[in-house]
């Protein structure tokens, strides 16, 4: 079965893949890609993880919602507003964070 390791979140994780004759070149190994929660673009309304250690942890705490995507000339990505649970509010690169992806799919059409 092919697995591949997330470089953003440390997750290891199956791959669905059709017609790859071979994957990957060593045996039991892991190619690094990242995975859906984390190349997902998150917007404002989406449910996310802060990513704090890899491989990451679902902590409660750590689930909050996109509340701004700021874009600027002077950066190259996006960072965005993301307030949590507990009523606070961080400002995150997209490095740090995690698509909660059970709400994601319940959201998106």
């Amino acid at each position: 079965m092919p697995f591949a390791k997330c470089p953003n979140c440390g997750q290891s994780f199956h791959l669905h893949i059709k017609g790859v004759p071979v994957w990957p070149d060593e045996p039991n190994g892991e190619k690094e890609m990242l995975c859906p929660g984390c190349w997902i673009d998150p917007q404002v309304g989406h449910q996310v993880y802060f990513i704090r250690e890899k491989p990451i942890k679902f902590d409660p705490e750590d689930l909050g919602v996109v509340i701004e995507k700021i874009m600027g000339a002077e950066q190259e990505t996006p960072i965005r507003h993301i307030q949590f649970v507990d009523g606070r509010i961080e400002l995150l690169t997209r490095d740090k964070i995690y698509v909660d992806l059970k709400h994601h799919n319940s959201t998106t059409r």
